[in-house]
């Protein structure tokens, strides 16, 4: 199947996910869950859900840029990006408080249950 994004890209961008993991707990959204499902189209931007408490975290390590528009925080590493969603303050197609209600583990890593990442992954497609 074809890729979207150049093999060196997407690992790099699984190695980053990886540490984020190591280092915080969150809700992992778009293009990196649905592969955890589907085990195809690798992406290079990562998309998460994560309280504050956690979001103090990852500032300790990654300068983080909030984007007010948006209603998220951003990381910008290299050819990378994190989208960080917040509850009471993203809406990524649920609110984010919510997300976590529909979640499941796979693969070691916290997700949405398919029909809730089917339906943030169509608010995506149509803010694009």
């Amino acid at each position: 199947m074809k890729q979207y994004w150049h093999n060196l890209t997407t690992e790099r961008s699984l190695g980053f996910l990886r540490d984020l993991k190591r280092n915080c707990r969150f809700i992992l959204i778009g293009g990196w869950a649905v592969f955890l499902y589907a085990k195809s189209l690798k992406s290079k931007d990562i998309d998460i859900v994560l309280d504050y408490d956690e979001l103090s975290k990852l500032k300790q390590n990654y300068e983080i840029i909030k984007n007010e528009r948006l209603k998220k925080y951003e990381i910008k590493m290299e050819e990378i990006d994190v989208d960080v969603y917040l509850p009471h303050f993203s809406n990524p197609g649920l609110p984010a408080e919510e997300i976590k209600n529909y979640s499941i583990l796979r693969e070691g890593f916290l997700v949405p249950v398919p029909e809730v990442l089917l339906i943030l992954k169509q608010r995506a497609f149509l803010e694009r």
